[in-house]
């Protein structure tokens, strides 16, 4: 495999791939007198490579390939065509058992870090293929040419095209050259326009970000858009065009009103194996529970439909909405308040009222919120995160407050990248 070196490029290098960092990138091993790491994408651990150097970061230095010498024993050839230029997958080219067994690895490298035993992290789950139920794309229309929708290219503002995707599920990609046609014309942002597209349980809830031709010819085009195609709704710029229904999916055996744009587990087989960790490391007497970063109800629901008395704290308005509106409806015993608890962590007393809680903060993770745990946290705590490396420093924390590790139950959610998830159970 050969590349065009690029003109007035870095420095040339040959060697070996010892490794795989956290996104996906390869791991050159350094010449003598060169200083690592450096990251070469789209490599294999066992790569012989000859490489040229792009930019320096404090991360380290990356790189891109100029000639494949030889491959590596886990090297295979990506089944979608679009992988190498789209930027949503990175390891298509490797294999997905080695793959696994190196986001397993990953896991038991931050329970390591952590200061507690490897041998507490099980073996890892995975979804299905063609199960994604949320993408963001963005839409361009060059002059004189087609719209253009699809993700990002590697490290660059040029778009590739999706024709087909075996990550997302199939309603998704059905619905871009609906919108290709639609949005015909209508684009005027240089920047592109967003496409958020989330499968909800009854129909696509597609919200467009963005500058777009203003006026009633436009708004009529894509409201006989939408109810042809049958989507739930459509929105531009948070306003409504088209609402066929509002957007619902049901969480613990209750339907939630899903907010624009809204943040829910990437596949519905994801959000099931999560939650079924999360029941199982709750204790069935724990009567009140505190769901920190709740959302709009991942777990609060499922904890409140099995009898417990949930308090829930998210920072976003729209997700605390639709979680009370859905519990009262439902009858069910959810107390949800609006909280940046990044600013504002919960710490004594109203910690000290719970027997459990549940805490599943973004990729940051939850120092401070940890911190007022480690001191004032119940007797169980239950972890979800979506980042080993930040999990790793909470996890920290919480051992030297004393809370001791049972188990931690690692998930691959999103295919072909180099993120994991992982649910653990912490006691004292």
């Amino acid at each position: 495999m050969r590349r065009k070196q690029r003109k007035g490029g870095g420095k040339q290098l040959q060697g070996t791939i010892d490794s795989i960092g956290g996104r996906g990138d390869g791991i050159l091993t350094p010449p003598p007198g060169v200083e690592g790491p450096i990251f070469v994408p789209l490599t294999v651990p066992g790569d012989e490579v000859r490489v040229q150097t792009t930019s320096k970061s404090a991360s380290g230095t990356q790189s891109e390939i100029l000639e494949l010498l030889s491959e590596g024993a886990d090297r295979v050839d990506p089944p979608c065509p679009h992988f190498g230029a789209c930027g949503g997958c990175q390891l298509q080219h490797w294999s997905l058992s080695a793959q696994h067994d190196w986001k397993l690895t990953r896991v038991e490298e931050a329970i390591s870090r952590a200061g507690y035993d490897p041998a507490l992290v099980l073996p890892l789950e995975s979804v299905e293929a063609g199960t994604r139920r949320r993408a963001e794309f963005i839409a361009l229309q060059p002059a004189g040419k087609p719209v253009q929708i699809g993700f990002r290219r590697r490290s660059s503002h040029w778009v590739e095209v999706i024709e087909s995707c075996m990550v997302l599920a199939p309603a998704l990609v059905d619905a871009l050259p609906l919108l290709r046609d639609g949005l015909d014309g209508l684009i005027t942002d240089r920047e592109g326009l967003r496409v958020h597209i989330t499968q909800a349980d009854n129909g696509l809830d597609i919200a467009l970000t963005g500058g777009m031709v203003e006026g009633f010819e436009t708004q009529d085009r894509l409201a006989q858009l939408a109810t042809a195609a049958g989507w739930a709704r459509l929105t531009h710029n948070d306003l409504p065009i088209s609402a066929r229904t509002e957007p619902v999916i049901e969480l613990g055996g209750t339907k939630v009103a899903l907010p624009q744009r809204a943040f829910l587990q990437p596949s519905t087989d994801g959000q099931t194996i999560l939650q079924s960790l999360v029941l199982a490391a709750v204790p069935d007497e724990a009567k009140r529970v505190m769901d920190l970063y709740s959302g709009h109800g991942t777990f609060a629901l499922p904890l409140a439909q099995r009898g417990h008395s949930v308090e829930a704290y998210e920072g976003n308005e729209d997700a605390i909405a639709a979680l009370s509106a859905a519990a009262k409806q439902s009858g069910l015993n959810v107390d949800a308040s609006v909280r940046d608890l990044a600013a504002w962590p919960l710490s004594g007393a109203s910690l000290k009222k719970v027997q459990a809680v549940v805490i599943d903060p973004p990729r940051a993770g939850a120092k401070s919120q940890t911190e007022a745990l480690a001191a004032d946290g119940p007797a169980t705590i239950v972890a979800v995160s979506c980042n080993p490396s930040t999990f790793a420093r909470d996890a920290r924390i919480l051992r030297d407050g004393g809370y001791s590790l049972e188990w931690v139950a690692p998930l691959d959610q999103f295919l072909f990248t180099g993120h994991v998830e992982l649910v653990a159970r912490f006691y004292r």
